[in-house]
C-alpha cells in the first residue's frame, strides 16, 4: 500500500485533490448564505422532496417552499391538463439521493424542520458536489496519466481546472446546478471508453451504456460527449477496426441499459400527468440558422473564453497538435466546434443570469484532455509557459466570482461595464452597474388611451393577509391604523406570477405600484426591481430607484410605473421585489398593485 502511495500516479493526485478539498470547503465554510438549493437547482432537486416528504403533491410543496423561504423560489412547475409536473430532469435527484436520505436523518436527530430544505439539507447539496468532482478530477488524473504525462502536469490540470474555472463557483453556490456532475459523468464515461480500449471486456462496455443514461437524465444534450470517444483511437483507420469489433450483442445490451436509463423520465412524467411523454421546455427552442459562436466565445455578456480565461490554451494546443498529431487535432477542434455551435444555437445562448459559461462545464474534461495531450509532446520551456499563464488565472477567476455574488456585474454585461469595475470588488460598488445599466427595452407599441383588461391587488394590512406580498405578515400599530415591519421580510418583499395567470394575451403591459412608506432614520437603498424570466433565462429586469421619494420620519407615498411590451412570452414569471435597508425602522401601508393591459 505504501508502495503504491508512492507511487506518482496516487502521491501527486491525492495532494491535488486534498488542496482542492480544502479550498472547496474553506470557500463552504465561509461563504454568507446558507440557501444551496436555488435558481434551476430547485427544480433538479425538486424530486426527492416531492417523493418521499410531500407524497407527491406540488401544491404543498410549493406552498411550504413559498411561505419558508419565499425570496429564493424559483418556479420549476409546468401545468398540463390541470395537473402539474417539473419540467426538470431527474438525474441530478437520483444522484443526491444518498446525501438526502443522510440529510434527512441528522435533520430528525437535531430536532430540525424536515421539510427538505432546512439547513442540514442545503448543506447536503455542496458536500455533494464537492464529493462527485473530486471523484471526477481523479479519473481524469487517471486519463492523463496514460499520455505519459508528468505527475506535476497532471496535478496543476487538476487544480486549475476548478480554481481557474467556474468550477469552483458551482461547486459551492451553484452546487444544486447540474454543471459539476456532469462533469464528473463526462469524465467517467471517456474513463471507462479508454479502459475498453486497453481492455475490451463486455462490462466497461454495460458500464458505458449506463453512464450515458446518467449523462442524460442529468441534460439530454450532453450526450453529444460520445463524439469525443473518436479522440481516444490512434487514427480512422483504427476507428474502423475497433468500431466494427463493438458491433456485437454487448453493445445492443448496453443500448437497452442506456434507453431504460432514459424511459426513467419518461415513468416521472407518467407519475406526474399520467402519460409517458411531453415536451417539458415549452417556448425553448435551437435556432441552428443564428447561432451566437462569437458571442458565446467572446461576448463581455457571457464569453466563454472573457469569464475562463485558461480555456484558451486549447487553441495553441490543437495548433501545435497538427504539426505532432494531425488525426487528434483534427478530431479535438471539429468535436469542440460542433459542441460551440450546438449550443451557441441554444435560444438563450448566455444560460440565463449565471456565472460565466455555465453550459461548457461539463465538457471541460474535453478542452484539459486536449490541453494535457499536446503536453505530452510539448518541450520543457512550453510547459513553463503554458504553467506561467495558468497561474494568472485564478486570481481573475476569484474576483469575478466575488464581483458577480455582489452585483458589481450586470446581467447584460457590456465592455463598458466590465473594464470600468474590473478587479474592483468594494462593497460600495454592489449594485451599481444594474442601476446604471438596467433600463427598459423600447416598446414597438404606440399604447393606446382605451384599456382593454386590469387587474389590482391591495392591502392595508388592518385585514388577514392575501397574495399582494408573497410573505407572512406583522401588523404594527405606527401611525394611522396597522402596518407593516419591513425588517421581518428580511428587508425586502415581492410579488410573483405567471403572465398567462394575469391576462391571456401578449398585448403591451403597464404596471403600477403605490404604497406608503414610513422611515424612521435617513435611507441609503430603496429600490423596485421587476424581472421576467422565460424559463431559465431572465429576458427583462430592471432596478427603480425610489430613494428620491422618501423623506424621513414622514410618511411617504411611492409610486412607480412602467412598461413591458412584446418581448415576453405567454406563461413567462414576472416577479417585483422591493429592496431597502434599514429596515428595524421601515413601516409599509397601504400597498396596491395594478396591472393593466392596453389595445
Amino acid at each position: 500500500m505504501i508502495n503504491r502511495i508512492k507511487n506518482y500516479k496516487q502521491i501527486y493526485q491525492l495532494l491535488a485533490l486534498a488542496l482542492i478539498a480544502f479550498v472547496l470547503l474553506f470557500r463552504l465554510g465561509t461563504t454568507n448564505t446558507t440557501a444551496f438549493i436555488k435558481g434551476d437547482g430547485q427544480g433538479y432537486y425538486a424530486y426527492l422532496p416531492y417523493v418521499f416528504l410531500y407524497h407527491n403533491n406540488y401544491d404543498d410543496l410549493e406552498n411550504a417552499i413559498s411561505q419558508n423561504y419565499p425570496s429564493g423560489f424559483h418556479d420549476f412547475i409546468n401545468d398540463h391538463e390541470e395537473k402539474k409536473y417539473n419540467f426538470t430532469f431527474v438525474g441530478l435527484s437520483i444522484l443526491l439521493l444518498p446525501y438526502f436520505f443522510f440529510a434527512h436523518i441528522i435533520t430528525l436527530v437535531f430536532g430540525g424542520v424536515p421539510d427538505g430544505y432546512s439547513y442540514f439539507y442545503q448543506l447536503s447539496v455542496p458536500i455533494a458536489a464537492i464529493s462527485y468532482l473530486l471523484v471526477g478530477l481523479y479519473f481524469l488524473g487517471k486519463i492523463l496519466s496514460r499520455f505519459k504525462l508528468h505527475k506535476i502536469i497532471i496535478a496543476a490540470i487538476q487544480i486549475f481546472s476548478v480554481i481557474s474555472t467556474p468550477i469552483l463557483f458551482y461547486a459551492i453556490d451553484g452546487a444544486s446546478y447540474t454543471h459539476v456532475y456532469s462533469f464528473t459523468a463526462v469524465v467517467l464515461l471517456f474513463y471507462v471508453f479508454q479502459t475498453y480500449l486497453f481492455n475490451p471486456k463486455a462490462k466497461y462496455i454495460y458500464i458505458i451504456g449506463f453512464i450515458m443514461g446518467i449523462i442524460f437524465l442529468l441534460r439530454p444534450i450532453n450526450i453529444i460527449a460520445v463524439l469525443f470517444f473518436l479522440f481516444f483511437f490512434d487514427s480512422f483507420k483504427d476507428f474502423g477496426k475497433r468500431f466494427l469489433q463493438l458491433l456485437n450483442i454487448h453493445l445492443i445490451i448496453a443500448l437497452l441499459i442506456f434507453f431504460a436509463m432514459v424511459f426513467l423520465q419518461n415513468i416521472v412524467y407518467y407519475f406526474q400527468i399520467n402519460q409517458f411523454f411531453i415536451f417539458a421546455y415549452k417556448y425553448a427552442y435551437f435556432d441552428f440558422l443564428d447561432p451566437q459562436i462569437i458571442n458565446i466565445l467572446f461576448s463581455y455578456k457571457k464569453g466563454l473564453f472573457i469569464y475562463t480565461p485558461i480555456l484558451l490554451l486549447v487553441i495553441p494546443a490543437i495548433v501545435y497538435l497538427f504539426f505532432k498529431n494531425p488525426y487528434k487535432a483534427l478530431i479535438s477542434s471539429l468535436v469542440l466546434l460542433f459542441i460551440t455551435y450546438l449550443l451557441s444555437s441554444w435560444w438563450s445562448w448566455w444560460y440565463g443570469m449565471s456565472y460565466g459559461q455555465r453550459a461548457f462545464i461539463e465538457y471541460y474534461p474535453l478542452f484539459f484532455i486536449v490541453i494535457g495531450f499536446a503536453l505530452s509532446y510539448a518541450r520543457y520551456y512550453i510547459a513553463l509557459i503554458t504553467l506561467v499563464f495558468s497561474i494568472s488565472t485564478p486570481f481573475l477567476n476569484v474576483i469575478q466570482i466575488k464581483q458577480y455574488k455582489n452585483y458589481i456585474f450586470y446581467w447584460e454585461m457590456d465592455k463598458e461595464i466590465y473594464w470600468k469595475y474590473f478587479l474592483k470588488t468594494h462593497w460600495k460598488y454592489n449594485n451599481q452597474s444594474w442601476i446604471e445599466k438596467s433600463t427598459s427595452p423600447k416598446s414597438v407599441y404606440k399604447v393606446s388611451d382605451r384599456k382593454a383588461s386590469s387587474l389590482s391587488y391591495s392591502y392595508d394590512f388592518e385585514n388577514n393577509f392575501n397574495t399582494v406580498i408573497d410573505r407572512y405578515v406583522r401588523d404594527y400599530g405606527v401611525g394611522n391604523g396597522m402596518n407593516y415591519k419591513v425588517a421581518d421580510m428580511g428587508g425586502s418583499l415581492f410579488y410573483k406570477n405567471r403572465i398567462c395567470k394575469i391576462f391571456d394575451n401578449y398585448q403591451p403591459i403597464q404596471i403600477h405600484i403605490a404604497f406608503d412608506l414610513l422611515a424612521q432614520q435617513p435611507l441609503n437603498k430603496a429600490l423596485v426591481y421587476i424581472e421576467i424570466r422565460h424559463l431559465d433565462s431572465i429576458i427583462y429586469s430592471k432596478y427603480i430607484d425610489v430613494i428620491s421619494q422618501v423623506k424621513e420620519g414622514e410618511w411617504n407615498n411611492i409610486v412607480v410605473s412602467e412598461e413591458i411590451a412584446d418581448y415576453y412570452h405567454k406563461c413567462d414569471i414576472i416577479k417585483i421585489t422591493y429592496y431597502f435597508d434599514k429596515t428595524d425602522s421601515l413601516y409599509l401601508d397601504n400597498y396596491n398593485l395594478t396591472f393593466d393591459q392596453y389595445q
